[in-house]
């Protein structure tokens, strides 16, 4: 079962605008992401893979420098997000719908996602890594990549294994929302 855990967190002015210009980066990469695909279908007739767009994602990330700034784990995600919504149209397309619809370009993207990865250890159990810092004050630390470390308060302790990690900005504030695997239990 996966249960989904909200925090409040609170980057400071410089994480913050390094947060923002992240979303701007995304947004224009989702959109880019969109136009290939779409330019692939129209002319060519074909669907664009995931795989295909992560080659040309890993090319861009070596030629230009505002590619690398950004985690890769991030530009992933919002692949992944272009792959889901083309892989809806392309339901749509076999099921012969009337009204097909493209996926929309996005004038913002509103949250960043990242898997946390598995480690191996010296005995050769997998270790999942955990994104919380523990502190002796009011606010436990997220570790963010290539951002450092953001105050989160830490009000419901986590259960179960976590496993992604998304922050997300509202208009009440920053949010981080841990997902977490937690075994099922038997029904009785």
């Amino acid at each position: 079962m996966k249960l989904t855990f909200r925090y409040p967190i609170y980057p400071t002015q410089t994480q913050e605008q390094t947060l923002l210009a992240w979303f701007d980066h995304l947004c224009a990469l989702q959109n880019s992401a969109r136009n290939n695909r779409k330019f692939a279908h129209e002319e060519e007739g074909r669907f664009v893979s995931q795989g295909e767009q992560e080659k040309l994602l890993k090319v861009a990330r070596e030629k230009y420098a505002d590619f690398r700034a950004v985690p890769q784990d991030f530009q992933v995600s919002v692949l992944k997000r272009v792959d889901k919504a083309f892989d809806d149209f392309k339901r749509r397309c076999k099921a012969g719908a009337e009204k097909k619809g493209y996926p929309r370009y996005k004038t913002r993207v509103r949250s960043l996602t990242w898997c946390l990865r598995k480690y191996k250890l010296k005995t050769g159990e997998r270790v999942r890594q955990n994104p919380i810092r523990k502190t002796a004050w009011k606010h436990d630390r997220l570790k963010v990549p290539n951002l450092g470390e953001v105050k989160i308060y830490m009000h419901r302790t986590l259960v179960g294994d976590p496993k992604e990690v998304t922050i997300v900005k509202k208009a009440s504030g920053w949010y981080a929302h841990i997902s977490c695997d937690i075994p099922d239990t038997p029904k009785v």
